[in-house]
């Protein structure tokens, strides 16, 4: 395991020999993380930011920011699961360093 993941994880787990610098760091990462969010809950409620409306159901797996968490063999377990049982399913995905690929006759 790399030296940076050694001690970032020193500083997760709270270990007494964790870097105090790298801590301040991390701290006011995830402060600034936490105020963007916050910005953005703002602007949607203002109204500066809009969401749009679907004319079909949406299932959002995970979320944006946690990598390596079997998001995707859920995506596919759940997309097999409701075309085997007679839904339309169409998958919307990036994927890890992704790029865009229409695939079965999508739109480009």
């Amino acid at each position: 395991m790399p030296k940076i993941m050694i001690a970032i994880r020193k500083v997760w787990e709270d270990a007494p020999d964790a870097n105090p610098l790298l801590r301040a760091v991390l701290i006011c990462l995830a402060k600034l993380y936490e105020g963007l969010v916050r910005l953005r809950v703002v602007l949607y409620q203002k109204g500066i930011f809009r969401s749009r409306q679907l004319s079909c159901p949406v299932i959002s797996v995970g979320n944006l920011t946690a990598g390596g968490t079997g998001k995707t063999p859920m995506t596919l377990y759940l997309a097999r699961y409701l075309k085997k049982n007679g839904k339309k399913v169409a998958l919307v995905s990036r994927g890890y360093k992704g790029g865009f690929e229409a695939r079965g006759g999508g739109r480009q």
